[in-house]
C-alpha cells in the first residue's frame, strides 16, 4: 500500500525491491544499477521507479527487468526475497552473482 497507493496506483518514488539481476544493464554487463546510473550517488543504486498498477494484468513480465514471468512470483518476492535470488543463481550464475549486493543494499520490505 505504501508504494501502489493513492489514487494512481503508485508514488512516483524510486525504491530498492533486490529484484534479480538477469541478463540486463545497458550500463555494465548483468548490472543495472538504476537510479544511480542517473543521479551518481550511491544511495540510489537498484532503487527502480514504481510502476502504476492499472493494468498490470495485462502487461507482460514483471520487475524492472521483466525477470518475473507472473504477477504470483512478483508478489512473491515482496514476502521473501531469497527465493527469487536463488533461483536466479541457480539458472545464471554469472549474472546473479550479484545478489549478495542486492540485499546489501537499503531494500524496502
Amino acid at each position: 500500500m505504501v508504494c501502489h497507493g493513492g489514487t494512481r496506483f503508485w508514488d512516483f518514488e524510486f525504491h530498492a525491491l533486490a529484484v534479480p539481476q538477469l541478463s540486463v544493464g545497458k550500463h555494465g554487463a548483468f548490472l543495472d544499477s538504476g537510479r544511480a546510473s542517473v543521479k551518481s550517488q550511491t544511495a540510489d543504486r537498484f532503487r527502480f521507479r514504481t510502476p502504476p498498477l492499472r493494468s498490470v494484468v495485462l502487461t507482460g513480465r514483471w520487475g524492472h527487468n521483466g525477470v518475473f514471468e507472473n504477477l504470483d512470483d512478483v508478489i512473491a518476492h515482496h514476502y521473501n526475497l531469497v527465493p527469487a535470488l536463488l533461483k536466479a543463481q541457480q539458472s545464471q550464475p554469472q549474472p546473479s552473482g550479484h545478489a549478495g549486493r542486492l540485499l546489501g543494499e537499503d531494500v524496502l520490505l
